[in-house]
């Protein structure tokens, strides 16, 4: 098994400034989109995840599945 690719942060941010795309960033650097979104989460360049539980007014646990 290879090593895996590293993205640089400064070239990544720079890139994400420029407005390309995840497709394209992962292209580019020769990693899966999913790798592009974990290094841009880990750089700190990824939006928050909106959090709706607030708007949800149950509460959904492990035994709440349908029967």
């Amino acid at each position: 098994m290879g090593r895996r690719p590293t993205i640089d942060r400064g070239e990544l941010a720079r890139l994400v400034a420029q407005g390309l795309s995840v497709q394209e960033l992962a292209a580019r650097f020769g990693v899966s989109e999913s790798g592009v979104l974990q290094a841009k989460r880990a750089a700190g360049l990824a939006k928050p995840m909106l959090d709706h539980s607030r708007a949800v007014p149950w509460k959904v646990g492990a035994g709440d599945e349908p029967a």
